[in-house]
Order: structure tokens, then C-alpha cells, then sequence
């Protein structure tokens, strides 16, 4: 391998790394059928072994060296060729078998390292590289085990409570709930028959997304807070009434969070789907800018500061439009948010803080005690 040229180093790395093009494969090598039993087996109690994804193939066009060939006693060697995720450059071996007899098993595979003859299942446990697990969390590479060490979990033997925790473990215990709507909020009738979704959780990604601003009143905020994933739903996948449990503790245990008020309106109006199964509303979260705060309590602060019960959706607080509800947090971001967040605008002075922060939470907490009597603390 030569060295590229100096004009060539701002390429992409992958231009000069070594591939590996197996040989055309035999139709028909029990050497490799039985190399496979054995990667099998220690798949199934090995975690590193199972991340390092070895495969075999066939390194020659040599015939197979099993069943013995009496008529050439002399071929009792070929070699393979072992590759690992990551590993740039595979490894080839000789393997023989030892006796030549018998129906072949694992613990007859010899290979030849070191100028040693050692069984292979004892050489295949010491060839993951180090940087099996380089960059990846331990859930994954346990993720990752499971999918590959051909074991079935007797998840139904658990017991009920041992099941629920692992489902409040799969939904996370945030869930940022969705309508499904394609952007005609406007419609009083459609708003109401929409049902709701466990949304896709809460990412910068997700909030840039088209679909995601056609639901929303403001434009996107940023904010300095942790990223939580999309619910992972494969879990109601897996039978009627794996799926039945799941989503009574995805919908009923976890915290469900709104970073906008106009959302919390359309999933807390809505009128089918899971709203009419499991109690969906019972703990919240209201994260909004100060705009959305006035504007979901109908405060007016031009020309004056008043509040307009006609343009209030804090009845949905009360017990008569939520007598379910048990838990309610309102969250109130940092003065950083800006103009955006600002419900006092003044245009060309983007960077300016026009408001207290400590007055703007006291008058958001007056108006809901004025508006949301009956609401829980």
C-alpha cells in the first residue's frame, strides 16, 4: 500500500481504507456450517464477542476439508478468513480437523496461531479488538447482544409490576404528545374528532421539522434543555396484550410535556383515540415562552395589561374540562429566549430583555389563579 499523495489528504478517510472482497463462496463447506455453531454459542453469554460481529469465509477455492477425502490424505488443511465490525483488516487461519472421524462438532476445529495448534472456539473468545465497544453506550452494545445471542426472554413470566417497570423504562418517564392532524388546527370540528399520538419526543431536529411548525403558534425557541428520543413503540409489536399494558403506563404513568400552547389545546380538545381509553392528561407539564403564557391565560398587555376570558383556554386546568388531572407543572424558561418569546415586542432590538423576568412569572401565576380556579396546586 503506498502513501497518497500530499494534494490528496483533505479526501475522505474512507477512500484509503483496505476492503475486504470475499472469494466466491462453496456451495456446500460443513467447516463453515459448523464455524457458525460455534459463534453461536458464544453469542449467547459473550456481550463483546456478540458487538464484534465476526463472519467467516472461505480464504481459498480449495475444496472443503471435511468429509475426509481418502483419496488425498494430504488435504487436511484450509484457511479461512475471519472479519470483525471495525477491524480494517481480517484475519486468515488455517483450520484443520482433528479426529477425522465421527460426525463433525466444534470441539474437533483446530487453528493454527503463533505456530500453535489451539481448539477454535478457545481462539475465537481472544480476537475481538479492543474498540469493540469505541463510541457506544453500554445500552446499545446491550441492545446489540440481545439482538444476536439467539436467546428468548420470558417476558410474560415476569411478574405484572416487574413488566410495568420495564415499560416505564421503554417510554422514558417524558412524553410529548401529538395530534393527528395535517395542519388544519383551524377546524373546530377536526380538532375534536383528531386523536393523539406519543409524539416523537423532543429534539432540535424534531422541532425544525415542517410538520412540527404547522402545529405550533410561535416560531421555534431555543432552549438549553436535555434531548429526550422518540418513545420506542417496537415493544407494541409484540403481542395484543403486551401491547394493551404498554400504553396504559406509557399514557397514564409518564409526564406528559408541552413546549407550546397551542398543542396542549389540540391534544387536551381532542375527543378519540387514547383519551377515551386511559386517563392520557393526569400529570403535565407546560413549558411555554412568556408569549405563550399571556396568550394561553388571554392576557393583553396592549394597550394595557388585561385578561379576556373569551380568548382563554385555561378552563382546560379546571376540574369540569380536566377532573382527571392530578399533577400540573409549569415551567418557566430562562429571560434568554428573546424577542421571540417576548409578548413585549419592539422591533430592532432583538437582543434588548424588555420585561423582568420575576415580575412576568408573578403576573403568570396571578392569572391562573384568576382564571383556573379549581386546579390542582
Amino acid at each position: 500500500m503506498l502513501q497518497p499523495w500530499n494534494s490528496n489528504f483533505s479526501a475522505f478517510k474512507e477512500d484509503y481504507e483496505y476492503k475486504y472482497q470475499p472469494i466466491q463462496q462453496p456451495k456446500y463447506d460443513p467447516v463453515i456450517r459448523t464455524i457458525y455453531k460455534v459463534l453461536k454459542e458464544i453469542r449467547r453469554d459473550d456481550c463483546m464477542f456478540a458487538n464484534a460481529g465476526v463472519r467467516v469465509y472461505s480464504a481459498t477455492v480449495a475444496p472443503s476439508i471435511w468429509p475426509h477425502d481418502a483419496c488425498h490424505p494430504q488435504h487436511t488443511v484450509k484457511f479461512y478468513t475471519f472479519t470483525q465490525q471495525g477491524l480494517e483488516f481480517p484475519m486468515t487461519v488455517p483450520v484443520t480437523v482433528y479426529p477425522r472421524f465421527g460426525s463433525l462438532e466444534g470441539d474437533m476445529l483446530f487453528v493454527k496461531t503463533w505456530g500453535k495448534w489451539m481448539p477454535i472456539k478457545e481462539w475465537l473468545l481472544t480476537i475481538p479488538h479492543a474498540e469493540v465497544g469505541a463510541g457506544r453506550t453500554t445500552f446499545q452494545m446491550t441492545r446489540t447482544f440481545w439482538q444476536r445471542n439467539g436467546r428468548v426472554f420470558g417476558f410474560m413470566d415476569l411478574p405484572v409490576d416487574a413488566r410495568n417497570t420495564i415499560y416505564e423504562h421503554v417510554f422514558g418517564r417524558e412524553i410529548y404528545p401529538l395530534p393527528k392532524m395535517d395542519g388544519t388546527w383551524q377546524d373546530e370540528f377536526v380538532r375534536r374528532v383528531t386523536g393523539i399520538v406519543l409524539g416523537a419526543g423532543y429534539t432540535q431536529k424534531l422541532i425544525e421539522s415542517y410538520d412540527y411548525k404547522s402545529m405550533r403558534f410561535d416560531d421555534f425557541v431555543h432552549e438549553a434543555y436535555k434531548p429526550v428520543h422518540t418513545p420506542n413503540l417496537a415493544v407494541l409489536r409484540v403481542r395484543k396484550q403486551v401491547c394493551e399494558e404498554a400504553l396504559k403506563i406509557g399514557w397514564e404513568s409518564a409526564l406528559k410535556c408541552f413546549n407550546d400552547d397551542q398543542l396542549f389545546v389540540l391534544v387536551a380538545e381532542a375527543k378519540l383515540g387514547p383519551l377515551l381509553k386511559f386517563n392520557c392528561l393526569n400529570k403535565i407539564q407546560l413549558n411555554f415562552t412568556l408569549k405563550g403564557w399571556f396568550r394561553f391565560f388571554g392576557v393583553e398587555v396592549n394597550p394595557t395589561i388585561s385578561i379576556l376570558e373569551t380568548d382563554s383556554n385555561a378552563a382546560l386546568l379546571t376540574k369540569a374540562k380536566s377532573p382527571k388531572l392530578r399533577r400540573l407543572e409549569m415551567r418557566f424558561r430562562s429571560p434568554e429566549d428573546g424577542y421571540i418569546g417576548n409578548h413585549w415586542l419592539r422591533f430592532n432590538a432583538h437582543d434588548h430583555f424588555d420585561c423582568c423576568q420575576i415580575d412576568a412569572v408573578d403576573m403568570v401565576c396571578i392569572s391562573r389563579s384568576h382564571t383556573s380556579r379549581g386546579s390542582p396546586r
